[in-house]
């Protein structure tokens, strides 16, 4: 499985959306559960297991969610830190920094690339300017 970090971060949000959701539900009508339902997630970020596992390793890594297996229900919940990290949205200003990283790195190279085309053209045209004048000096000699 090939996923850009961009993407993972997108996923990493999205699911830290999805089970935080449920705590703030939760917490504000004290009815159903806090747990997500491994089902309701693959549904949501259309995924299987293995893509899973791979999505919230570093959320439980990051100790922002944790899994849940009891009376038959298996799933994810979201901790303090987890939901913390998803109304400081963590990862898309993760991804913010990508990109600004790659613009920059982009107009370094661009730069560079400008600057020794530069510099060619100049060395060319000097070149250039410096036959010509050859030329125009040693026309007048041979006639």
């Amino acid at each position: 499985m090939r996923i850009s970090l961009y993407s993972l971060n997108r996923k990493h949000h999205k699911l830290l959306s999805l089970i935080s959701n449920h705590v703030v539900e939760f917490e504000s009508t004290r009815k159903g559960i806090i747990v997500v339902p491994f089902e309701e997630i693959y549904k949501v970020l259309k995924c299987n297991r293995q893509e899973l596992n791979f999505i919230s390793s570093r959320l439980f890594e990051e100790k922002e969610c944790d899994l849940y297996d009891v009376a038959g229900i298996k799933g994810l919940f979201c901790t303090p830190k987890g939901t913390t990290s998803f109304i400081n949205r963590k990862y898309p200003k993760e991804n913010k920094a990508i990109v600004i990283t790659s613009i920059k790195d982009y107009l370094i190279i661009s730069i560079g690339l400008i600057t020794i085309g530069s510099a060619i053209f100049t060395a060319l045209k000097a070149i250039t300017v410096e036959q010509s004048n050859k030329r125009s000096i040693e026309q007048p000699l041979v006639e």
